[in-house]
């Protein structure tokens, strides 16, 4: 219960100005690890060619989402 208060005082001693965006970027692709691991397994028991290809889409969907925000 103190955990997130305690990470909140924290910054106010911490300077992560440069690091801040390198942290964002592996703190992102850990809970896409995460996630991935726990559903590629599941996609892979059943055999229809559907899940390559909603596989494939959401992967585009991502990369053109990117791509748009820039």
């Amino acid at each position: 219960m103190l955990a997130p208060v305690a990470g909140a005082a924290a910054t106010l001693f911490v300077k992560l100005d440069g690091m801040l965006p390198w942290i964002r970027a592996f703190f992102a692709g850990l809970f896409l690890y995460i996630g991935a691991s726990g559903l590629l397994p599941e996609a892979k028991l059943h055999d229809s060619p559907l899940v390559g290809l909603a596989t494939f889409s959401g992967m585009l969907t991502i990369l053109l989402t990117t791509h748009v925000l820039r």
